[in-house]
């Protein structure tokens, strides 16, 4: 899914070279709404994490599974995010790998 974000992104710098305001238009549009729908997915792994697997985890091994699964998602928003949202999402990632 990154990588889709990435070639829309492209792509509406490359409309944009050309001046074509309605295809920048659309894939602004495109972007955002995979943005959105990439953001509630990663928010509803992050919270299954956190909220049940973490809590109920026994071995070692399982956390340490779980953290790393943790410190992935909160990369992926970090991808995909901006500024202060982005900020935030690498420092939990970090966080979640440490």
């Amino acid at each position: 899914m990154v990588d889709v974000m990435k070639r829309i992104a492209m792509q509406g710098q490359k409309e944009a070279s050309k001046d074509a305001d309605a295809h920048v238009a659309i894939a602004k549009s495109c972007r955002a709404a995979i943005e959105k729908e990439l953001t509630g997915i990663c928010e509803d792994v992050l919270a299954v994490l956190t909220d049940h697997l973490l809590k109920h985890a026994d071995g070692g091994e399982s956390k340490v599974f779980y953290y790393k699964m943790k410190g992935d998602y909160f990369r992926y928003l970090a991808e995909f995010s901006e500024d202060d949202k982005r900020k935030e999402a690498a420092n939990d990632s970090l966080e979640a790998y440490k």
